[in-house]
């Protein structure tokens, strides 16, 4: 008897900044796509929406220019028109990138947390008009490495201003039904597990979800999984060194993505924070996060045995007392038992 390949209703998407490779438009460098993008936003975007059509893609994320919301309008004159296309061509946005966060000097001035909210506003609202239902955003950069190299830890004093403004902006996102999820990027303060158990400790769980990207946390030198508040996941190639990692290993990661998986490969290494932006920890947290992502098991380091597990890892004696209801989790409206 032949056996059947699994099926799935899931969807397949891709980040636009896919696109971003000069070779694909036939240029030598990024200079030239900007330069393209500015005199034909139109021609851009139709080829980039042709192309997904062409491979099969029906979702995506919108990202920095030209795939962005100017842009996008720029081509078609509106939001609507922009929506219209689409909807031709059975496309959907699911996301769109937001790195006003990110690239923020200094979240507590004033001024700078006016604009990042503002900006906020107006990606929530061009959002919901097209039907998306996140707002992705990164966190600043680390301003330390594992080095010691500039004394600048990421701890309570560093962390709270930068949430309490993922807060805000996760507040405005869900009066347009968008929700905010944070991105892990390698070298910023939302890199290692660690760094995801404090933010997540210091965010709302109504107001702000989850966009663990595998490739960035491997990088991170970290592998525990996360959180019930992952709502969207990312998947990135990273096979370039990120120093110092001299003898860094690499290992494969799997996750769940349309009717098949999508496979990356990272160095592991635990790297200095001091390179260019490339694009948790609690009990239980791996079980948690498996609507998110799997994993296959990493290998062993060379020289090194494996880890027994902790004592309060170990199950509970089996009990002949009725489970307890199931409750609802909230962060991914999805119901599970505890």
């Amino acid at each position: 008897m032949t056996a059947t390949a699994p099926t799935t209703t899931r969807a397949f998407g891709v980040d636009l900044i896919t696109f971003f490779d000069p070779g694909f438009w036939g240029l030598s460098g990024s200079e030239e796509l900007e330069a393209l993008a500015a005199a034909e936003p139109r021609r851009v975007w139709d080829t980039i929406l042709d192309a997904l059509q062409e491979a099969g893609v029906a979702e995506l994320e919108m990202t920095f220019p030209p795939a962005d919301r100017l842009t996008a309008i720029a081509a078609y004159g509106s939001a609507e028109a922009f929506s219209a296309e689409l909807e031709r061509r059975g496309l959907s946005v699911v996301s769109a990138y937001f790195a006003e966060i990110e690239h923020a000097e200094d979240v507590t001035d004033p001024a700078t947390r006016a604009a990042i909210l503002a900006a906020a506003e107006t990606e929530a609202a061009f959002l919901a008009g097209i039907g998306a239902s996140f707002l992705v955003a990164g966190l600043p950069m680390r301003r330390n490495n594992a080095e010691g190299d500039g004394l600048a830890p990421v701890d309570l004093a560093t962390a709270a201003p930068i949430a309490d403004i993922a807060n805000e902006v996760g507040a405005i996102t869900k009066r347009h039904g968008v929700t905010l999820a944070l991105h892990t990027e390698s070298h910023s303060v939302f890199w290692t597990p660690r760094d995801v158990d404090l933010f997540l400790l210091l965010t709302d769980p109504f107001l702000v979800a989850f966009c663990p990207d595998t490739g960035h946390i491997v990088l991170g030198g970290e592998t525990r999984s996360s959180s019930s508040r992952a709502t969207v996941s990312g998947s990135s190639s990273r096979t370039g060194r990120t120093p110092p990692a001299p003898s860094a290993s690499t290992r494969s990661w799997t996750r769940a993505s349309g009717s098949g998986t999508a496979r990356t490969s990272a160095p592991q290494a635990r790297a200095s924070s001091t390179g260019p932006r490339s694009r948790r920890r609690s009990p239980g947290s791996a079980t948690r996060a498996a609507s998110c992502w799997s994993s296959t098991p990493p290998p062993t380091r060379s020289g090194s045995s494996s880890r027994p597990a902790p004592t309060w890892r170990t199950p509970p004696p089996a009990s002949s007392d009725p489970p307890p209801p199931p409750r609802v989790d909230r962060r991914t409206t999805t119901t599970r038992r505890e």
